[in-house]
Parts: structure tokens; C-alpha cells; sequence
């Protein structure tokens, strides 16, 4: 059986999914603090352990490539291209799903997951080396405080 991992990490709520084909099977959704950031790793391996698929039995991953958050968009492109590199499975991107300044209810979320699934199924086909993120603007870095002993600001 071939299954697909969805990544949507654009928006304040976050939402991972596992599909066969057309259909989504499993989802869970999770919110984006600045605070205290969700690992992804442990949340993928979760959704996979929950539904008995092992990562190498995985033909796809999909990630919504933004505009949203930097660092959120950050760690989703990461962990395809390392799917990519490390067992060989495709890796597609799809652009621009919604709004990330609208935060979905949890029943969207879930609708979005199927649309990043229905519009990154055919780009699958397409050899993609390195997935990117799509940024609206630059980020934001600030410079760090100077009242700060170095080896805070190192951290």
C-alpha cells in the first residue's frame, strides 16, 4: 500500500496527515507557540507508530510550502528533503493554500490536509531535488540585546 505524510505547518494550527492515495486515513493538528515549539519529528512518528507504518513504507511526502510562518515553514521543507535524502521518497511542495494569517478551526484544517493531498498527489511525479519554503517577506531578525553577556546571546 502506498501511504503519503502531509505536513501543513503554515498557520498557528498545525496539522500532520497520513493518506492512501486520494483518501486521508489518520490527522492530528496541533498549535504553533513561539514559546515552546512543537517537535514535528515526535508528532510524525506518532501519527505513523498510531497506524502501524513503518517511515521506509512511506512513497510520499507533501508539504504545504507556504506563506506562513518562518520557522514553522523552515522545519517542514527540512524534514522532507531529509525523507528525501535518507530513504529515497518523493517529496512535493504546493503553494499558497489558505490565509496564515487566519487561524482555521480544527474541521478546515482537516479539508486542507485532503487539498494539500488532491494538489501534491500529481506533483509527485516531478523529480524535485530540494524542497523550499515560499516566504511573503523576508524574516524578521532582530539584532540581540547589548546589556546581554556574550555568551547569552550566543545561545
Amino acid at each position: 500500500m502506498k501511504y503519503f505524510l502531509l505536513i501543513h505547518t503554515a498557520g498557528k494550527k498545525q496539522a500532520l496527515g497520513l493518506a492512501q492515495e486520494k483518501k486521508l486515513i489518520d490527522w492530528l493538528s496541533f498549535r504553533h507557540s513561539p514559546l515552546r515549539p512543537p517537535d514535528p519529528l515526535v508528532k510524525i512518528e506518532k501519527l505513523l507508530k498510531r497506524n502501524q507504518v513503518k517511515p521506509h513504507q512511506l512513497a510520499g511526502v507533501i508539504v504545504n510550502r507556504g506563506p506562513g510562518s518562518f520557522t514553522s515553514l523552515r522545519h517542514a521543507a527540512a524534514i522532507a528533503n531529509s525523507f528525501r535524502l535518507a530513504l529515497g521518497t518523493k517529496i512535493a511542495g504546493v503553494t499558497n493554500l489558505t490565509d496564515p494569517a487566519k487561524t482555521p478551526a480544527t474541521a478546515e484544517l482537516k479539508k486542507e490536509l485532503l487539498t494539500l493531498c488532491r494538489l501534491g498527489l500529481p506533483r509527485l511525479k516531478q523529480k524535485t531535488r530540494v524542497l523550499t519554503p515560499f516566504y511573503l517577506r523576508s524574516p524578521n531578525i532582530t539584532r540581540p540585546r547589548e546589556n546581554q553577556p556574550r555568551t547569552q546571546r550566543l545561545k
